[in-house]
C-alpha cells in the first residue's frame, strides 16, 4: 500500500517531509510523491493508506485541486481514507482559513475551504514575522498533549512532557468556538494544545495545535506545527538546542499520530536524519558452475567482465570505474568469499564485488536477507522440475545488494554496463529506495518483498508485446505449482499485476500481491529487454504476502496438512525456471498469427477477467464485457451494442474496485 505525499505547487520542503515519513514507514509502505495531475487523473484511491498534504502555501493547493481534486479527496476520506494535514495542509483541510501576520508584508489570506475535515477556522500565523520561503519567523513552540495521549506516553519520556517543543513556521491554531453552520459536521477531538508561550501570540495560548477529525468512515488529523521536522533536520538548525531535549517525544508523537491513522510505523527510524539520502550497499556478483548451465553461460559472464575492465578507467587496486548514464560503477575483483561487509570510500554509486572464477561471492552471514548460495541450489532443482537441464541461462548470473536505488535502473539505464551483459542476468535487492513501476507508480520496497530485474535479449518483434503476459503467467504458475500451493488463490490482473483473494471481515476481497514492469530498446535487429518484478513474499503489513496465504490455508487444515512458508530464494528460482520454460515453448512454436496462442488457455485460467463487466471511461463510460487478448496483445472488450474495442496494455489503467478502464494519463 502507498502513502502519498503531495509535492505540487505551493509545497515547501516537501522533500524533507517525504524523507521523514520514509524513515519510519518505508519498511512497510511505499512512501511516494504525487502531484495534482496524479490525484486528478490516476486511480490512486484503491492502493493508498494515507494522503499527506505538507507545509507550504494553502492557496496554490486550492488553485491546483479545486473543485474536482478536493471532491475526490473528500469522498475518499468519507469512505474510509486517511488524511494527514501539516501546517498548510491543515489550513487546506479546515472549513475556513484566516491567515495574517504582524510585523511583515505578507498579504493576508481569508476564505472558505472545500475539504472541511475540521468544521471550524484555522487561524494563523501563531508566530510573528513569518515570511514565505524563509525561517525568519520560525520558532520552537511549547506543546501540551491531551490526557489521552499522556496516559499512553512511555514512562521514560514523561519527565519532559510538560516542556515539549515543536518547530512552527506560519502554523495555525484551530478555533473550537467557530464551528460553521453550513458545512458537513465532523467530530473533532484535541490531541495537543499550544502552551502560554511568549514566542506566539496570546490569541493562540492554550488553543488546539493538533486535532483529530472523524470524517464519515475515515479520519483526518490536522497538525499546526511541523511534527515531522526533528532537531537534526537542516531546516531546524538554528532551533536545534530548543528542540533536541524533547525530540524523542516528537518522534513518539509522530508514530502515535500515524498509528491513529491506521498505519503501522516501524518501532525505530531507518535513518535518524531525514536529510540523509539512502546509500546503496555493495553488490555481489556470482556466476557459479552449475550442472544445468550451458558452458557458454560462464564464458559469457567472464567475457562481459573482461569487456568492462577493458573499457573502464582503472580505479583503486585492481578495480575498474565505469562512468555510466545513471550510475558510477566500480567493479572490484576479490580472491575469496567475503566474510564481512566491505567498507570502501569510493565515488561509485554501485560497487560490485566478484570472484573471477564466478563462485558465490559472499557468506550467508554477510547477505543475511537473501542467500545467493541457496538461490543457486533452488535454481538447479527448479530447472530439473521443468526439464530445463542442459539448456538454461536465466539466473545463471546473479547480482545481489541489500540496499539499492533500483534494480531496473541499474540494468536498463547504464548502457556501458549492460553492453555484452550475459543473457538472463538477474539483479536482486532486498530494499529499493528509488524503485520504478508503470507510469507514475513505484515499486513497493519493504523488507520481505522479492524485488528483481532480469536482462533478456529477444529477436522476434512479433512476440515482444506478449513478454509481460508470459512473465506474469510464469510468476503465478511458479508459485501455484509448488507442492501444496496449488490451491492458493493467486491470479493475474491485466495487464501486469499479481493479485490474490482473501477473506477479511467475512468478505472476499482482492489484494495486490505484486507487479511487473517491462522496458525494451531495439538496436541491431535485437530487442534488449529488462523485466522488473516485485512479489510480496513475507511482509505482513500493510499488504498481503504469499506467507499470509499459506497461513490462511493452514488455518483451515489439520496440523499434519500444514504447508511451510517459502523463502524468496525458492520463489525467484521457480519464477526464472518457469519463465524460461515458457519462453522456450514460445520460441519453438515458431512464427504464428498469434505467438501467445499456446498459452491463452493457461493465461485465462489464471486471470480475473473472463466475461467481466467493465466501464470504458474513454468511450463515454460505455458498459462492456471483456472477451480476451487478441492476436496483437490488445485487450478486447465488446460494448452493449456489439462494438469491439481494443485496449493497449501500456496505454490504459484498470481500476478493479470500479471495474473501470481508463487511458493512462501522462
Amino acid at each position: 500500500m502507498n502513502v502519498l505525499v503531495y509535492t505540487g505547487p505551493g509545497t515547501a520542503r516537501g522533500d524533507l517531509t517525504l524523507r521523514a515519513l520514509r524513515s519510519i514507514l518505508s519498511s512497510r509502505y511505499d512512501v511516494m510523491p504525487v502531484d495534482a495531475a496524479t490525484l486528478l487523473k490516476e486511480p490512486w484511491q484503491q492502493s493508498t493508506s494515507l494522503l499527506v498534504m505538507p507545509g507550504g502555501r494553502d492557496l496554490p493547493y486550492v488553485e491546483q485541486l479545486s473543485p474536482h481534486g478536493t471532491a475526490m479527496i473528500r469522498d475518499w476520506v468519507r469512505k474510509g481514507g486517511k488524511y494527514l494535514g501539516i501546517c498548510a495542509g491543515a489550513y487546506f483541510a479546515s472549513a475556513r482559513v484566516e491567515f495574517s501576520v504582524s510585523e511583515t508584508t505578507v498579504p493576508p489570506v481569508f476564505g472558505d475551504r472545500e475539504l472541511c475535515f475540521f468544521n471550524g477556522i484555522a487561524r494563523g500565523s501563531i508566530t510573528p514575522r513569518f515570511q514565505y520561503d524563509s525561517d525568519e519567523g520560525a520558532r520552537a513552540v511549547s506543546i501540551s498533549m491531551s490526557s489521552d495521549l499522556l496516559s499512553i506516553l512511555p514512562a521514560s519520556l514523561r519527565e519532559h512532557a510538560g516542556v515539549f517543543r515543536l518547530y512552527c513556521n506560519g502554523a495555525p491554531f484551530f478555533n473550537e468556538s467557530n464551528h460553521l453552520p453550513d458545512v458537513d459536521q465532523s467530530v473533532a477531538s484535541v490531541l495537543a494544545r499550544y502552551g502560554a508561550d511568549p514566542e506566539i501570540g496570546q490569541e493562540a495560548h492554550f488553543k488546539p495545535a493538533i486535532v483529530e477529525c472523524k470524517v464519515g468512515a475515515g479520519k483526518a488529523i490536522l497538525v499546526g506545527p511541523h511534527l515531522e521536522f526533528g532537531a537534526s533536520s537542516s531546516i531546524t538548525a538554528k532551533l536545534s538546542s530548543n528542540l533536541s531535549q524533547t525530540d524523542e517525544i516528537r518522534q513518539w508523537l509522530l508514530r502515535t499520530v500515524l498509528t491513529r491513522l491506521g498505519l503501522a510505523p516501524a518501532s525505530q527510524q531507518i535513518d535518524s536524519d531525514p536529510d540523509t539520502v539512502p546509500k546503496a550497499s555493495p553488490l555481489f556478483l556470482s556466476f557459479p558452475s552449475l550442472r544445468s548451465n550451458k558452458p557458454t553461460s560462464i564464458i559469457h559472464a567472464t567475457h562481459w567482465i573482461d569487456h568492462l575492465h577493458q573499457h573502464g578507467t582503472p580505479g583503486p587496486g585492481k578495480s575498474t570505474i565505469i562512468e555510466d548514464a545513471a550510475d558510477i560503477i566500480e567493479l572490484i575483483p576479490t580472491d575469496s568469499r567475503l566474510l564481512q561487509l566491505p567498507l570502501r570510500n569510493s565515488v561509485a554509486t554501485a560497487s560490485i564485488f566478484y570472484i573471477p572464477t564466478g563462485e558465490v561471492t559472499t557468506a550467508d552471514s554477510v547477505t543475511t536477507k537473501f542467500s545467493p548460495a541457496l538461490f543457486f541450489q533452488h535454481l538447479e532443482e527448479s530447472r530439473g522440475i521443468v526439464s530445463l537441464l542442459g539448456k538454461s541461462e536465466l539466473g545463471s548470473c546473479l547480482l545481489y545488494a541489500e540496499m539499492l536505488g533500483s534494480t531496473q535502473t541499474l540494468l536498463e539505464k547504464n548502457l556501458k554496463f549492460s553492453d555484452q551483459m550475459p543473457n538472463g542476468l538477474v539483479c536482486v535487492a532486498s530494499h529499493q529506495f528509488a524503485g520504478r513501476g508503470r507510469g507514475r507508480n513505484s515499486w513497493i520496497s519493504q523488507a520481505g518483498c522479492l524485488q528483481f530485474s532480469i536482462s533478456l535479449t529477444h529477436k522476434d518483434g512479433r512476440s515482444a508485446v506478449f513478454l509481460q503476459y508470459l512473465f506474469g503467467l510464469a510468476v503465478v504458475e511458479a508459485i501455484r505449482t509448488i507442492k501444496g500451493y496449488e490451491e492458493l488463490p493467486i491470479h493475474l490482473k491485466w495487464p501486469n499485476d499479481i493479485y490474490c483473494y482473501r477473506v477479511e471481515n467475512n468478505d472476499l476481497v482482492l489484494r495486490k500481491l505484486g507487479g511487473i514492469l517491462v522496458n525494451s530498446s531495439f538496436m541491431n535487429n535485437t530487442f534488449s529487454i529488462v523485466i522488473g518484478c516485485g512479489v510480496n513474499v513475507s511482509n505482513t503489513e500493510p499488504s498481503v504476502s504469499v506467507n499470509d496465504l499459506v497461513h490462511d490455508f493452514n488455518s483451515q487444515r489439520q496440523p499434519h496438512e500444514h504447508l511451510s512458508t517459502p523463502r524468496q530464494e525458492l520463489i525467484l528460482a521457480r519464477i526464472l525456471s518457469t519463465f524460461e520454460c515458457l519462453y522456450h515453448e514460445m520460441d519453438q512454436f515458431g512464427p504464428s498469427h498469434n505467438p501467445f496462442e499456446p498459452f491463452l488457455s493457461r493465461y485465462y485460467a489464471r486471470w480475473l477477467h473472463s466475461n467481466q463487466s467493465i466501464v470504458l471511461e474513454d468511450e463515454g463510460n460505455a458498459p462492456a464485457v471483456i472477451k480476451g487478448i487478441d492476436a496483437w496483445g490488445l485487450l478486447e472488450a465488446v460494448t452493449d451494442n456489439g462494438e469491439s474495442i481494443l485496449l493497449q496494455p501500456d496505454g490504459n489503467s484498470f481500476d478493479m474496485m470500479k471495474n473501470l478502464i481508463s487511458r493512462k494519463k501522462q
